[in-house]
């Protein structure tokens, strides 16, 4: 890969040599640590959704800037999310439907 050399494969050590050009200052975003709390998801579906959302779309800017390995990170924490989510709402649903408020 351009701008990248691995020290002539050294099984010893985990050091990379990387161009200064791939560097890029941190977003954002990336500027606190993601926190996902799925404690406390509110009835309604529709903020803890757009916050998946928010996380999907940071993942989508690290993924055009080659950082695949955060982007994954805030994939899964928007997935994650988005399951509590909906298994959240499906748990309302089931005790709506058999009356037990």
């Amino acid at each position: 890969i351009d701008g990248y050399d691995d020290d002539d494969n050294d099984d010893d050590d985990d050091d990379v040599t990387v161009a200064l050009s791939f560097l890029a200052p941190l977003l954002p975003f990336e500027q606190e640590p993601l926190s996902i709390s799925t404690n406390n998801i509110p009835s309604s579906p529709s903020i803890p959704i757009g916050v998946a959302t928010n996380i999907k779309k940071e993942g989508d800017k690290l993924f055009s800037l080659r950082d695949d390995v955060a982007a994954i990170e805030r994939y899964e924490a928007a997935l994650y999310l988005t399951s509590a989510v909906i298994s959240r709402h499906n748990q309302i649903e089931r005790t709506s439907d058999s009356g037990g408020g």
